[in-house]
């Protein structure tokens, strides 16, 4: 039989999700404001970031991980390029979206005193990021190694 829980047991665990709520709200806060200022600031003093780290496999076997291509999308996204952001790596648009979703509905939750955060993530939106990071891998490397096209041109030389 399933337990019914008191009106008292309820308040609290809507206080208690309330207040992760308010602490990812902050924190997201905080995250769009630093990117904000990092984009204005590389924007101005026109600074470009080489943030690639050795990847084994680009290193050893030449072929593209699921974050190559990454901090170049980032920095096309930063650009509003969105085509070429896609082209660099579309999970980083995808998460940008996700972010945009959540703190768009959660402002209007504050904004309008409500006592409910609109998002709610859902599994499905794992499986979705999962399987774009993987395919787009695996489509990636395969049109390199098979027909030598490269958007990247990383691993081009090597396979041509």
């Amino acid at each position: 039989m399933k337990k019914r829980r008191t009106v008292k047991e309820k308040n609290s665990m809507s206080k208690r999700r309330l207040q992760e709520g308010q602490g990812f709200y902050i924190a997201a806060t905080i995250l769009l404001a630093m990117g904000i200022v990092f984009a204005v600031v590389c924007d101005v003093f026109h600074l470009e970031f080489p943030l690639s780290s050795p990847c084994f496999l680009d290193e050893q076997l030449h072929l593209y991980c699921p974050g190559c291509g990454g901090t170049r999308a980032l920095f096309a996204m930063m650009r509003l390029d969105l085509v070429e952001s896609v082209l660099c790596n579309p999970i980083v648009l995808y998460m940008s979206a996700l972010f945009l979703y959540y703190y768009i509905g959660t402002s209007m939750a504050v904004l309008a005193k409500g006592r409910q955060i609109y998002f709610h993530p859902g599994f499905w939106m794992i499986w979705v990021g999962v399987i774009l990071l993987f395919w787009t891998t695996i489509l990636r490397n395969y049109l390199a190694v098979r027909y030598g096209i490269d958007y990247l041109g990383d691993i081009a030389p090597y396979w041509s």
